[in-house]
Parts: structure tokens; C-alpha cells; sequence
């Protein structure tokens, strides 16, 4: 009895305390937020949106870095959504069980840890330097959003997938179903929250990954952090610097996965 009312009071104190940092930082947020409005909302007019980027503080404005993202986060739904759900579908679905499936899962999760910088200047040594796309194009930066948030759609679809009771796909199987109308007309529609959540995380990682834009469309998106323009002076001068990165990055996975078939190999054997 004893043990249990110390558990009990632990646990209120501990409610407590999160509950008191929350309140913390969101009376911080609010004050920030107030803050900025007050000093800030007497500054605001339409100019300010509709006007482009000046040398002028009082000219300046936001409407190209309004369309470049609009553009970009655009090419970069339509490219990485219908791709990052087609693999996931057939990694979980329709691929076979062996050594190269698993070798593309351990990737897969590896990819999804890369730092985005790294994406960037993959993207400026792969398609600016190599194929020679305009830098100012927003299907190019895209293109690099893709990239990056492909992994978080394939792993979010995938954990979606697997959500999915085993027995709707028995019941639609035993009734005559083909798979892939099972896959189709049951499994997916099931899934479908979890893979509308993945696509959001799509679209909010995208919208704020401004760094490989800016490495691609400096035209296009105007930032303003100036860690990004010393990393754009050095991805100018050391391009492949970043394939060497994520070709290091897959070969530490794939030699990751290599032990731990090993291992596991080796458990077997032993087993007997």
C-alpha cells in the first residue's frame, strides 16, 4: 500500500511539472506573438505582400517568396506523394521477402535521419551541375523536396499499411477478391488516415526546408538566414562533396544490415 500511494504521489507531482513547463512556454509564446503584433501590425500593408524583394527596407516585399513556395511546395506534392505511397505500397504489399527488400528498408530509414542540408547540395551537384537545370526553377527545387521527404512518406504509409487488421485481408480473400483488389478497395481505404499524415508531414517538412531551395532557386524563395548563404557559397565551390555523403550514408547502411544478418545467422546456427 505503501508503494503504491508513493507511485501516486510521484505521478501528481510529475503532472504537475509538465503541466507547469507547458503553461511556461506557451506564456512565452503568447508574449513573443503580442509582442510582434504590436510593434509590427502598424507596418503591414497590401505593398508588403504584392511589392518584391528591394535593397529599401520600406520597398521590400514578399510576393516572389510567396509564389516561389507556393510553386515548389506544388511540384514537390505532386512528385514525392504519389511515389513515396506507390513504394510503400509495394514494399509492404507486393515485394518478396529477401536480402535486397530488406537492404531498401534499412536505407529507406537510414535516408530518413540525412540532415537537409545534405539533400541541397546533392540536389546542386546532381541537378545543376550534372544534368544543368536552371537554378532558377521551382520544379528543380521540387525535385530536392522530394527527395528528402520521400523516406517520412514511405515510412508513414508503410506503418499505415501494417495498422490494417489481418483479417480484412482474409475475409476479402476468402470471398473471391484478387489482392490487388483487396489492396485497393480494402486495405488502402483503411490506411488512408495514416497516409493523409504522412503527406502532411510532406508538406510542412517541405514548407520548412528552405535551405535547398534557396541553393536552387536563389531567384525564386528569399530567406534571410545567413548560415544558409555561407553553405550556398560552399556548396558552389564543393558541389559533390554531398554525393559522397549520401553514397557514404548507403554504405554504412548497407554494411549495418550486412552484420545484423550475420548476426542473425549466426543465432540460427547455433539455435541447431
Amino acid at each position: 500500500t505503501g508503494g503504491v500511494a508513493r507511485r501516486q504521489f510521484a505521478s501528481r507531482i510529475s503532472r504537475y511539472i509538465f503541466a507547469s513547463a507547458t503553461l511556461v512556454g506557451i506564456i512565452v509564446l503568447l508574449v513573443l506573438a503580442w509582442d510582434t503584433i504590436d510593434q509590427g501590425a502598424g507596418r503591414l500593408s497590401i505593398d508588403f505582400f504584392t511589392s518584391y524583394p528591394s535593397r529599401f527596407a520600406d520597398q521590400a516585399g514578399l510576393r516572389s517568396s510567396i509564389y516561389g513556395t507556393v510553386w515548389v511546395l506544388a511540384a514537390t506534392v505532386l512528385i514525392a506523394i504519389p511515389i513515396g505511397v506507390g513504394t510503400a505500397i509495394w514494399i509492404e504489399e507486393f515485394a518478396p521477402k529477401n536480402r535486397w527488400t530488406d537492404l531498401i528498408e534499412v536505407n529507406i530509414n537510414n535516408l530518413a535521419a540525412v540532415p537537409s542540408i545534405v539533400f541541397g547540395l546533392l540536389g546542386l551537384a546532381v541537378f545543376l551541375g550534372f544534368f544543368g537545370l536552371p537554378r532558377s526553377a521551382p520544379l528543380v527545387g521540387g525535385m530536392v523536396l522530394s527527395l528528402m521527404t520521400l523516406p517520412t512518406i514511405i515510412i508513414a504509409t508503410r506503418s499505415a499499411l501494417k495498422a490494417v487488421p489481418p483479417s480484412i485481408r482474409e475475409a476479402a480473400l476468402g470471398i473471391g477478391a484478387s489482392k490487388h483488389q483487396v489492396i485497393m478497395h480494402h486495405v488502402i481505404p483503411l490506411a488512408m488516415p495514416g497516409i493523409m499524415i504522412g503527406s502532411l508531414l510532406c508538406f510542412v517538412i517541405s514548407l520548412g526546408a528552405f535551405s535547398e531551395a534557396k541553393f536552387l532557386g536563389k531567384g525564386v524563395i528569399v530567406t534571410i538566414a545567413q548560415d544558409i548563404e555561407s553553405a550556398f557559397t560552399f556548396a558552389q565551390n564543393w558541389p559533390r562533396g554531398s554525393a559522397l555523403s549520401v553514397l557514404l550514408i548507403v554504405l554504412a547502411g548497407s554494411a549495418v544490415y550486412l552484420a545484423l544478418r550475420r548476426i542473425r545467422l549466426d543465432e540460427m546456427l547455433g539455435k541447431r
